[in-house]
């Protein structure tokens, strides 16, 4: 069975009054409610009996140390934490703050290791790696001791290479 709405208004009103949760012209109008309403009082007398249990079973806090002591204590370690995240916030917080760069640094890191291995090359290979990675079609067989044949299929996507060594009887 729900409850009318007007008396769980004035329930919790009632309510909020043991609690000692509203104004005094508040409490002047809920005093005058009691007075006419027996309902009321009961429900009064019975939160209030409620409240008075919870008081008495509720286990009371001894602190052996003052409450400055505790809020120092609190306030020093959130100095502590806000200073060590300053800190470890470092060059991958700054990415962080930068969100392009998390796309970019890697980009620059593969750069760098494709110019490094081109770079590094021996200088035999050098020649045939640029020849190879440049938009040229064909590539050239540099060596009389070995001789290719080429297939490319456009449309499986895909190039056959044949490298045969020549070998003279």
């Amino acid at each position: 069975m729900n409850p009318d709405r007007s008396d769980l208004k004035q329930a919790l009103g009632l309510q909020a009054y043991v609690d000692r949760e509203i104004s005094a012209r508040e409490r002047c109008r809920v005093e005058a409610v009691m007075l006419k309403d027996p309902k009321a009082r009961d429900l009064v007398r019975s939160l209030g009996g409620i409240s008075e249990l919870i008081r008495a079973g509720e286990p009371e806090a001894c602190l052996t140390e003052s409450r400055e002591f505790y809020w120092s204590a609190i306030e020093r370690q959130i100095r502590r934490e806000a200073v060590v995240s300053q800190d470890s916030r470092g060059f991958a917080g700054w990415v962080r703050g930068h969100g392009w760069l998390r796309w970019a640094l890697p980009a620059l890191g593969a750069v760098v290791v494709g110019v490094l291995l081109l770079v590094l090359q021996p200088s035999g290979w050098r020649s045939a790696t640029v020849a190879a990675l440049s938009l040229n079609r064909e590539v050239e067989s540099v060596s009389e001791d070995t001789s290719t044949f080429t297939f490319r299929s456009v449309h499986s996507g895909m190039s056959v290479v044949w490298v045969q060594v020549r070998q003279d009887f």
